[in-house]
C-alpha cells in the first residue's frame, strides 16, 4: 500500500508515520507541495492513499486530489485539516475529512479497510531483476491476470519465457491452483513442434512457470503484412499443426483453440506452436474450430500460383463449405493427395527443363569460345577496372515509421543500405584511384575537411593496395575481406561520395538495424553476445574482427554486422562538430541498437568502420 502525504510545514509526516509504522506492507512518501506530489505519482505509477490539507500554496488540495485521481482512479483522498470543510461537499467529491489533531486509534480505524485491501505483496518484477534462477530481460506483455517476461536461465544460459500470476490474484487459492494446473498440463506436452514448459512453482513471493521462448514471426503477423509463403512451407505448416492437434487428442489433453498468432515460423520455414494445453474443464471446443482457423490463415498466405488441389483442400476446412472436413484424419488424407499431385507437377517441369538443356549448353559453349577470344582484351582492361568502385549489394529499407533512439517515432522515405560493412578490398580500390588521379581526389572531400588530411588508414599495408591494383577482383588475401578501419569520418565521407553513395544518417542506420518494430538487437530484444562479434563480458578478452560477409547478426531486413565487428560512422554530426557512431565492435560488449557514441571526425580507431546508403533505386 502506497501512502502519499502532502506536508508543506513538516507536521503531518510524524503524526501519520507513527501511526502506520506498526503495519507492514505500507510505503509512506512525503511531498512538500502539490506539484511535487504529482511528480511522485507519475514516477511511482500509482498510489493508494493521499493525505493532504485543502488549502495549500499554489494548487489547492481539491484540485490536487482530482488530478491524482485522473492518473490513478482507485486512489483515495483523506483531508487532514483544522478547517471546517462542510461547505465544500462538491469539491470533496466523496473524500474523507479528519480534523487535526487526529487520535492514532481514530486514524488507524479509518485506514484499516485500505490496509486490509492491500496486503503485503512481493516487490514488483522489472527488467534486470531475478526470479528464482531466471534473469528477466524485458517485459513481454500481459494477458488478463498473468504477465510475461523474456528471460534467460542463469547458469544454463537458456532462453525462457516467464509467465507470472498477478500477485493479488495469487492470494486467491482457487486462482493460484488453476494457474499451476494449467502449467502442469502444458508441462506434460512432449511434442517437438510445441514449445515446452521447463518448470513451475514459486520464487520470491511470485507464482510462475517458465517455458521455451522463440523469437520468430507468427502467422498472424505474416498475414497482416501481406506475405505469401512457399507452397512446401504451407504443406509443412498444415501437416505439423494437424499432427499437434491429433497428439493432444490422443493424450486426452484439453487445449484452447489455436489462433494464427500461436503458430510461429522459424527462419528455416519450420512451424513451432505456443503451448495450448489447459487443465481439464467442463467444456472442450471441437477440433473443427482449430481446423477452420488454420485453413483460413493459410489461405491468406497462399501464393497465387499455388496448386489448385492445395487451395481446394484449405477451402474445405472452412465450416460453411458443402464438403467441409469432419476431422483431422480426412484433412490429412486429402492433404497427402494434394502434395503428391504438386510433387508430380514439379517433376514434369524438371523433365521439360532437362529436355531443353542441350540447346542451352551449345549456347554456353559458343559464349565460352567468345570469351576465350576476347580474353586478351579483358586482360588489358583489368588495370582500369580495378579503379572503379566495387561495392556491397544493397538492401531496400521501405518507407515507413520507425522507432529511433529511446522510442521517438520517425518517418523515413525508402532508401538502400549496404548489406555488409565496407571491406579492406573495397576501400583499397578507392586508394588506387587516388594514387592514379591525385589532382582529382579533392573533389570528393567534405567542405569542412581540414587541410592535409589523407585518406590512407593508419598502419595501412600498402601491399594490399598493390594486390588490388594488379589482380582486381581476383585478389586473394584474407585481410581484404576484413572491415576497413582506422579511417576518419572525413575519409568515410570521401569514399562514399567517390562511390556515388552517402553515409547513412543515425535514423537510417537504426531503421535498417532495428526493423519496423524498433528491436533492441538485430535478432530481437534478447541480449545474446553469441549472436554478434563482440566481447562476451566487460572484463573478458576482446573478440577478433572477422570477414564482413561472415557476421552472425542479421537485421529484420537482412543487413549483416550492425551489432558487432566494427562500429560505424554515420552522416549525423552534432553542433559541437562531433560525429555519431552506431553499433558495437569487437572490443566492446554487446550494445543496444538505440545507443550511440560521439567521436571526433578526425579520430582513426581500429574498431570504427562504415557502410553506405543510396536514395535512388538501382538501375535495372
Amino acid at each position: 500500500m502506497k501512502v502519499l502525504i502532502v506536508d508543506p510545514d513538516g507536521t503531518l509526516l510524524p503524526e501519520i508515520h507513527q501511526t502506520l509504522s506498526s503495519r507492514s506492507g505500507v510505503e509512506v512518501y512525503c511531498a512538500k507541495d502539490a506539484e511535487t506530489a504529482i511528480q511522485y505519482v507519475q514516477s511511482l505509477g500509482s498510489i493508494d492513499l493521499l493525505f493532504t490539507d485543502a488549502f495549500l500554496h499554489g494548487m489547492d488540495g481539491f484540485t490536487l486530489s482530482a488530478t491524482i485521481r485522473g492518473i490513478c482512479p482507485a486512489a483515495r483522498t483523506i483531508f487532514l485539516t483544522v478547517y471546517d470543510l462542510s461547505s465544500y461537499t462538491q469539491a470533496l467529491n466523496g473524500a474523507l475529512v479528519l480534523h487535526r489533531p487526529a487520535a492514532p486509534e481514530h486514524l488507524l480505524a479509518v485506514l484499516e479497510p485500505s490496509i486490509e485491501a492491500h496486503p503485503n505483496l512481493p516487490e514488483p518484477l522489472t527488467e534486470g531483476k531475478n526470479l528464482g534462477t531466471f534473469h528477466l530481460l524485458r517485459d513481454a506483455g500481459n494477458k488478463g491476470w498473468v504477465f510475461q517476461f523474456a528471460a534467460v536461465q542463469v547458469g544454463l544460459n537458456r532462453s525462457a519465457l516467464i509467465t507470472v500470476l498477478d500477485s493479488k490474484e495469487a492470494l486467491n487459492p482457487a486462482v493460484r491452483e488453476a494457474f499451476l494446473a494449467d502449467a502442469s498440463a502444458k508441462a506434460r506436452v512432449l511434442h517437438p513442434t510445441v514449445l515446452a514448459v521447463y518448470e513451475a512453482g514459486e520464487a520470491d513471493g511470485w507464482t510462475y512457470y517458465a517455458s521455451e521462448r522463440l523469437e520468430a514471426p507468427n502467422l498472424q503477423m505474416l498475414s497482416d503484412r501481406g506475405d505469401k509463403l512457399p507452397v512446401p512451407t504451407i504443406f509443412r505448416i498444415a501437416r505439423s499443426i494437424a499432427e499437434v492437434i491429433q497428439y493432444l487428442e490422443s493424450a486426452e489433453t484439453p487445449h484452447r483453440p489455436l489462433s494464427p498468432s500461436d503458430i510461429l515460423l522459424t527462419a528455416d520455414g519450420m512451424p513451432r506452436v505456443l503451448n495450448p494445453a489447459i487443465a481439464p474443464t467442463d467444456t472442450h471446443l471441437p477440433a473443427a474450430s482449430d481446423l477452420g482457423l488454420l485453413g483460413k490463415t493459410l489461405l491468406t498466405l497462399l501464393p497465387e500460383d499455388a496448386p489448385e488441389n492445395l487451395r481446394l483442400t484449405l477451402e474445405r476446412s472452412q465450416p460453411g463449405h458443402p464438403e467441409t472436413f469432419t476431422g483431422w484424419n480426412t484433412f490429412l488424407e486429402t492433404l497427402d493427395l494434394a502434395e503428391a499431385s504438386a510433387e508430380e507437377a514439379l517433376e514434369e517441369n524438371a523433365e521439360l527443363k532437362t529436355a531443353s538443356r542441350p540447346k542451352a549448353a551449345s549456347i554456353g559453349i559458343a559464349l565460352g569460345l567468345f570469351l576465350s577470344l576476347a580474353g586478351a582484351g579483358f586482360y588489358f582492361a583489368k588495370q582500369a577496372a580495378s579503379e572503379k568502385p566495387e561495392l556491397p549489394e544493397q538492401i531496400t529499407i521501405p518507407e515507413g515509421r520507425y522507432l529511433i533512439g529511446k522510442g521517438t517515432p520517425t518517418n523515413l522515405p525508402t532508401f538502400w543500405i549496404d548489406a555488409t560493412e565496407i571491406s579492406v578490398a573495397q576501400y583499397a580500390r578507392f586508394l588506387v584511384w587516388i594514387q592514379k588521379h591525385p589532382e582529382k581526389a579533392g573533389q570528393f572531400n567534405h567542405p569542412e575537411q581540414p587541410p592535409n588530411t589523407g585518406h590512407t588508414p593508419e598502419g595501412w599495408n600498402e601491399s594490399l593496395t598493390t594486390l588490388v591494383r594488379e589482380k582486381g577482383k581476383k585478389a586473394q588475401d584474407p585481410q581484404l575481406e576484413m572491415p576497413v578501419s582506422r579511417i576518419s569520418w572525413w575519409s568515410a565521407f570521401a569514399f562514399a561520395k567517390w562511390a556515388g553513395r552517402e553515409l547513412p544518417t543515425q535514423e537510417e542506420w537504426e531503421a535498417a538495424a532495428r526493423g519496423s518494430k524498433g528491436l533492441l538487437f538485430p535478432w530481437g530484444d534478447e541480449s545474446d553476445f553469441l549472436k554478434a562479434t563482440v566481447k562476451p563480458v566487460a572484463s573478458g578478452p576482446s573478440a577478433k574482427p572477422t570477414h564482413v560477409d561472415l557476421q552472425p547478426d542479421v537485421s529484420p531486413f537482412g543487413v549483416h554486422g550492425m551489432a558487432g565487428n566494427v562500429s560505424e560512422w554515420t552522416a549525423t554530426r552534432t553542433k559541437e562538430n562531433m560525429a555519431v557512431i552506431k553499433g558495437g565492435h569487437f572490443e566492446s560488449t554487446l550494445l543496444k541498437l538505440d545507443s550511440a557514441q560521439l567521436v571526433e571526425p578526425a579520430a582513426r580507431k581500429p574498431y570504427i568502420g562504415f557502410r553506405t546508403v543510396t536514395h535512388t533505386p538501382k538501375k535495372p
